[in-house]
């Protein structure tokens, strides 16, 4: 009988112990895991929200320079020049064309 309980019992009792300090460590392991994954999704939204307000400020510069340069453009506008003159192209040949027959 004490053979039974040596060689059976107390073997799964050693695996069952075992098989509790494992799963204790896998949930310690989810858990530092899970707080990793919310710091760096809290970093990555930091760094996008700091992005879209550098992007919005460039924008907004953007715009105020358009309103700046608006009234500088308009009276140069308002003036219309004429078209360009189109050059014409006189082509010249080099050869004058001659219609002289040799005599025999």
């Amino acid at each position: 009988m004490y053979i039974f309980f040596v060689n059976m019992l107390f073997h799964a009792h050693k695996r069952v112990e075992a098989l509790k300090e494992k799963v204790s460590k896998d949930r310690l392991q989810d858990v530092a895991t899970a707080h990793r994954r919310r710091l760096e999704n809290e970093e990555l939204e930091a760094r996008l929200n700091s992005l879209r307000e550098e992007e919005t400020k460039k924008q907004d510069s953007e715009v105020d320079i358009a309103v700046i340069k608006e009234p500088v453009d308009a009276p140069s506008s308002s003036f219309t020049s004429s078209p360009p003159k189109e050059d014409t192209v006189v082509s010249q040949s080099t050869k004058p064309v001659t219609s002289k027959k040799k005599r025999k």
